[in-house]
């Protein structure tokens, strides 16, 4: 029997549903839950208990296996589920449907003693919930909301279904959805991906162009050395005739010496020609990637669609190319604010200044990637493994001070930290990158700048203990 949007919405399938597993878990010992944004599964002894409902589907079932680890970061779990600390043990006493005053069947509820604790799903209207509470209606937790009028709660009667075979029927219609998903979510990053590589082409061609019209500043310089001893203090600019035998114009500073004036010129001969050579260098590897993501394009489309097998392919497509195919995060600012998750930094606070640091290899990731932005100041220890260290600074210019200190707790979390000086690289968030299939924590750099500093904590700064997360606090 398929269960999804397309049933009755008189619920004339849950009533078989709650016989079976009626038969199945009566007095069974529950093991544990886990749970995820709109589902919940119950560990039992007779199994794992499926409870979805999301976003149009509704799916229940009992299965003899957990799901793939895979389905599950699709599906979103939670890093501290509301449900498991009321789920963790006990025995299912009673297994009834859900009715509205009308007799009308919306929903199953699972009863669990001791305790009195009962979890509830329900179905209709949208767009359903999943709720603990106890026998006298005291809310312990709870996914969705709550619509229509209050249900009454009353065994089932109707021939049961199997169950087996009902498992096997909503596993592919969760693989199914798993895989729409999956595919718009895998598709949307590698078109993004190509925007973004040809906007960076665009704008290194252009700089390019730029770099390119210096290089005529050589010529000037040497033109300028052949005729130093005709020139003095004072002057703007000059017309000397060229080695070619044109006439040239070139800008002087009138406030210098003509030998001043001539190391100018070397040296923006000397910057121009580095510029082009970065810059082709960077353009040639764009335009590779842009071919390279331009391909996995093509080839995400020959990928086949329409079963559990095809889920795999393309989850594993994903993994060979470094894409993630889990569903952005929409939880409001207001929502992630008041979730006791595990944050993957410490933070040192000074006024309005706050300092991130990560507090693992694959939480530097984290805190580079996800929790810091493009224009913040990012610090690591040259050469040695530690922390990522991020300087949130909105946008504002970071005082050579608050540097000074970010780089001396970078060093502190570092294998540096009992050296007298450390060593600290110092560059703006949007010029590291992560490398494909790099090791958690590996990072590379541009435009990086180096300060030496002796490592520790100062005393000036507060670590925020209320914003860091369990687990260690900073020191």
């Amino acid at each position: 029997m398929i269960m999804n949007e397309s049933l009755p919405t008189s619920g004339e399938w849950i009533g078989p549903l709650v016989s079976a597993l009626a038969d199945r878990l009566d007095q069974v010992e529950l093991q544990g839950a886990i749970s995820g944004p709109g589902w919940v599964s119950l560990r039992t002894d007779a199994g794992f208990v499926w409870l979805y409902v999301v976003r149009g589907s509704r799916l229940a079932w009992l299965d003899e296996r957990p799901l793939p680890r895979r389905w599950l970061e699709l599906l979103g779990r939670h890093p501290r589920s509301p449900f498991a600390p009321h789920l963790r043990d006990g025995r299912v006493q009673r297994i009834c449907v859900l009715s509205d005053q009308r007799g009308s069947v919306d929903g199953i509820q699972i009863s669990i003693e001791p305790g009195q604790r009962r979890i509830n799903l329900r179905f209709f209207p949208r767009p359903g919930a999943i709720w603990v509470d106890t026998a006298d209606g005291t809310e312990l937790a709870r996914f969705g909301r709550m619509q229509g009028e209050s249900l009454v709660a009353e065994s089932s009667n109707a021939t049961a279904l199997d169950l087996q075979t009902h498992a096997a029927t909503c596993s592919t219609i969760l693989a199914t959805e798993l895989l729409a998903h999956t595919r718009g979510r895998i598709e949307q990053q590698l078109r993004q991906s190509l925007k973004r590589l040809q906007r960076r082409a665009w704008t290194l061609e252009g700089d390019l162009d730029r770099a390119r019209s210096d290089l005529s500043a050589r010529a000037k310089a040497d033109l300028l050395a052949a005729h130093l001893h005709e020139l003095r203090t004072g002057l703007d600019s000059v017309r000397l005739t060229g080695f070619d035998g044109q006439e040239q114009e070139i800008e002087l500073d009138p406030a210098l010496a003509p030998a001043v004036n001539l190391d100018r010129w070397y040296k923006r001969a000397a910057k121009a020609e580095r510029s082009v050579d970065q810059i082709e260098a960077r353009l040639i590897a764009t335009r590779e990637e842009l071919e390279g993501t331009d391909a996995r394009l093509g080839e995400s489309k020959e990928l086949p669609d329409g079963s559990i097998e095809s889920l795999d392919l393309w989850l594993d497509f994903a993994a060979t190319h470094g894409l993630d195919p889990r569903p952005r995060d929409t939880t409001s600012s207001a929502q992630r604010r008041s979730a006791e998750v595990r944050l993957p930094y410490w933070i040192y606070r000074l006024g309005d200044w706050e300092i991130r640091v990560g507090r693992s290899a694959s939480d530097n990731d984290e805190l580079t990637l996800r929790h810091s932005h493009l224009r913040d100041l990012w610090l690591h220890a040259q050469g040695v493994s530690g922390s990522h260290v991020v300087i949130r600074n909105a946008g504002r210019p970071v005082p050579p001070d608050i540097i000074d200190d970010a780089a001396r707790i970078a060093a502190h979390y570092s294998k540096s930290k009992t050296s007298s000086t450390v060593a600290v690289h110092v560059v703006e968030r949007r010029y590291v990158r992560k490398p494909r299939k790099a090791p958690a924590g590996t990072v590379k750099l541009d435009r990086a700048k180096t300060v030496f500093v002796e490592p520790g904590i100062p005393e000036r700064w507060t670590a925020d203990r209320d914003k860091g997360g369990s687990g260690n606090q900073p020191g």
